[in-house]
C-alpha cells in the first residue's frame, strides 16, 4: 500500500513538473510571437552599440 502511494505521489509530482514546463514553454512561445519571431530566431547577444 505504501509503495503504491509513493509511486502515485511520484507520478503526480512528475506530471506537475512536466506540465509546468509545458506551461512555461507555451508562455515563452507566446511572448516570442508577441515580440516578433525575427527577434526570437536570432541568438541572444548583447547590443553592439557603444554605451
Amino acid at each position: 500500500m505504501t509503495v503504491a502511494l509513493g509511486v502515485g505521489y511520484g507520478t503526480l509530482q512528475y506530471w506537475l513538473v512536466g506540465n509546468s514546463f509545458l506551461v512555461l514553454l507555451t508562455l515563452a512561445t507566446t511572448f516570442c510571437i508577441y515580440l516578433g519571431l525575427e527577434g526570437c530566431a536570432e541568438p541572444a547577444h548583447p547590443p553592439e552599440t557603444g554605451a
